[in-house]
């Protein structure tokens, strides 16, 4: 982790870091408590967030003939999908596609 800073707001502590691994993801926030005891590291290292584009390389890694053609919200949101072979269009919640 970069630390840049820290922040205060309302009794909590909150600190300001870009992680290497995600740089173009810009400065992240955490707050404190949950900053010391994340071995993983950012929210996107350990995939609590993740955003669009993010899922379609992801499915595209695994499964190239589903394009997903819907924004991505959560894991368990039902996100608007393609096949690449027949282009039948479906929905289908992003965890049940990984």
């Amino acid at each position: 982790m970069i630390y840049i800073g820290r922040e205060a707001k309302k009794q909590r502590t909150y600190i300001i870091f870009k992680c290497p691994r995600h740089i173009d993801k810009g400065e992240q926030k955490m707050a404190w408590y949950h900053f010391k005891d994340c071995a993983i590291g950012c929210a996107y290292c350990c995939g609590k967030k993740k955003t669009t584009e993010d899922f379609r390389k992801e499915m595209y890694d695994k499964n190239p003939d589903v394009v997903i053609v819907g924004e991505y919200k959560s894991a368990r949101t039902k996100i608007d999908c393609e096949c690449a072979v027949c282009g039948n269009k479906f929905r289908m919640i992003p965890n049940a596609l990984l």
